[in-house]
């Protein structure tokens, strides 16, 4: 996303310098794509991402795009700081948005190399305009470089949540434990888990957590031996993990997974070795991707992603307009099981 980053910047700094006056027209796609020598896709995004910020306002089809007259009335700034490029990252995004522009705020969005980010919230601590950070995805955050601006991360331990350090959070290690029960439930017994490259650094190490604890209660044999890690999220390394995980426990009925990224690629590779979905291995996420879900019925866990951004936003707003005294520690944001019809019952 370098390109499109770059672009975003420039634009967004010349919308604050009062380059495009609110409810002026903003310059269009082509004419971007000329002026920084880049495909009309890239200019794009470039112009979508500022919209979805709540910056620039799309017309109808012809009519153009506008700068925001929001701008006017701003009352600070809140930087969005992460990519989003996932959907529960777009649906986090647009919870920040709705919440910063309901309470009369500017949402900025920013997404910098890791090799940049220290300079960058060292630029942003001397900006006065600017009463907190929302970030998403950077497992290093040098946070110490902004000590005026207060930072509320979400759902990134990394790998544990600091106690100095305000969260957004599911309740990941209760989750998953319940989704382990429901499985336990129905009889399934041959139980392995599939997890996330680096989950131990993740928010993922709390669901691992939660499912094992959740067989150990049930009786269930050497539960650390029954985790596979996935080294990326490909369908090859997915056929490679499955053809371990059968060959060590044949009688597996369950594979259980903390993330709908990786119950994609596990069902490509049971495509691939001709097992069929559903059929005699069962499959649970979490994430509620709506492709995973909605078209193979895989039981998972929605985290309302989209309450994640409106929580952080207010949280940030009550503080600084002195509604609390502090910003919480950490605050969970309730989730829904889905699917869980789906869990086959294994007989005895």
């Amino acid at each position: 996303m370098g390109k499109i980053q770059d672009i975003i910047d420039i634009l967004t700094q010349e919308l604050n310098d009062g380059k495009y006056p609110p409810n002026s027209r903003f310059p269009s796609e082509y004419e971007l794509s000329i002026r920084f020598g880049v495909g009309r896709i890239t200019a794009n995004k470039a112009v979508s991402a500022l919209a979805a910020a709540g910056r620039l306002v799309r017309g109808s089809r012809g009519s153009g795009t506008r700068v925001s007259s929001g701008s006017l009335r701003s009352k600070g700034r809140i930087v969005f700081l992460g990519s989003i490029v996932q959907p529960n990252e777009v649906k986090t995004l647009r919870g920040t948005l709705r919440a910063a522009q309901n309470c009369g705020y500017t949402l900025e969005v920013a997404n910098p190399i890791e090799q940049n980010l220290k300079n960058y919230l060292m630029q942003l601590n001397k900006d006065s305009s600017v009463i907190g950070i929302v970030t998403i995805g950077y497992e290093n955050m040098p946070d110490e470089f902004s000590p005026d601006i207060p930072m509320v991360y979400l759902d990134m331990p990394d790998p544990e949540y600091h106690l100095d350090k305000h969260y957004i959070a599911t309740p990941n290690e209760e989750a998953a434990k319940k989704m382990m029960e429901a499985l336990i439930a129905r009889g399934h017994r041959e139980i392995v888990l599939y997890s996330s490259p680096r989950y131990q650094f993740q928010h993922t190490i709390y669901r691992i957590r939660g499912f094992q604890e959740a067989m150990r209660q049930a009786g269930i044999a050497d539960v650390d031996k029954r985790i596979f890690t996935a080294v990326d999220y490909t369908d090859e390394d997915a056929v490679e993990n499955l053809k371990k995980i059968l060959k060590r426990y044949p009688k597996t009925t369950a594979i259980v997974t903390p993330s709908d990224d990786l119950v994609r690629t596990m069902l490509q590779a049971m495509n691939t070795l001709g097992i069929s979905y559903p059929g005699p291995i069962a499959l649970t996420g979490f994430g509620n991707l709506m492709d995973v879900t909605t078209r193979h019925g895989v039981p998972t866990v929605e985290q309302n992603h989209f309450q994640f951004g409106v929580q952080a936003c207010a949280s940030l707003i009550d503080f600084h307009e002195k509604r609390c005294e502090e910003i919480p520690h950490i605050q969970y944001v309730d989730y829904k099981m889905i699917n869980m019809e789906c869990i086959p019952r294994v007989s005895e």
